[in-house]
Order: structure tokens, then sequence, then C-alpha cells
């Protein structure tokens, strides 16, 4: 009798140790999600580096043009031709940030979902690990008794 009680300790151990390890595994996945989260936002982050990049290179032809022409027409018309430019490229550079942005924070509320819920499972998994591992020592006390 005292061997199956130390039988069913050892199953209830492994048992709990196996849960343990799930659990663990859990946490694993749900931290790798969160780190995901933190890459698509680095990511976004360099994209809006990107954004203002490009507009730094539009004030720069922007500057080359006034500084290179001589007729006042010719500047008139360059200074005309660069501003488009500029814009052109700063619409096209808010345009691709707003757009990335809207993507990269549904994917980040996705994955920061995703994660908590995971916890939760995790939470939940836990306390059931407890229970279970609680009902199975008071299962062996009784039998000793």
């Amino acid at each position: 009798m005292e061997a199956d009680a130390d039988t069913m300790k050892e199953e209830a151990a492994a048992e709990a140790n196996s849960k343990v390890a799930r659990a663990a595994q859990l946490e694993a996945e749900a931290n790798s999600k969160v780190a995901r989260a933190a890459q698509l936002e680095a990511e976004a982050n360099s994209r809006l580096v990107r954004a203002a990049q490009l507009e730094a290179e539009a004030n720069d032809k922007l500057a080359k043009a006034e500084a290179g022409v001589k007729d006042k027409t010719e500047e008139a018309e360059a200074e005309a031709e660069a501003k488009d430019k500029m814009d052109k490229v700063e619409t096209e550079a808010n345009d691709k940030v707003e757009k990335t942005e809207a993507e990269d924070n549904d994917k980040i509320e996705k994955a920061e979902a995703e994660a908590e819920q995971n916890k939760e499972d995790l939470e939940v998994e836990a306390k059931e690990i407890v229970d279970v591992a609680k009902g199975m020592w008071r299962t062996i006390f009784v039998k000793r008794t």
C-alpha cells in the first residue's frame, strides 16, 4: 500500500512538473509575441526616420536650386519645381508613414492582445495545475490515514 502511495506521489509530481513545463513554454511564447510587437514598433520608427531623410533630401534639393540659379525667373521656376518636388515627396512620405503607422499599430495591438490572452491563459492553467496538485496531495494524505 505504501508503494502504491509512493507511485501515486511520483505520478502526481511528474504530472505537476509536466504542467509547470507547459506553463513555462506558454510564457516563453507570450514573451516572443511581446518581442515581435517591439520589433514592429522599431520598424515603424525606422520608417519614420526614412521619411525624415526624404524630407531632408527635398530641402537640400531646394537649397541647391536656390543657390545655383542666377536669373530671377529661372530662380522662381526652380524654386517652384523644388517646392513641388518637396511637397510631393513630403506628401508621399506622410502617406507612407500614416499607412505604415496604422498597419504597425494594428499589428502591435494584435500582438499585445495575443500576449495578454496568453498571459491570462497561463494564469488559468497555472491555477488549474495548483488545484490538481493540491487535489492529488489530499488524495495521497487521505489514503495514508
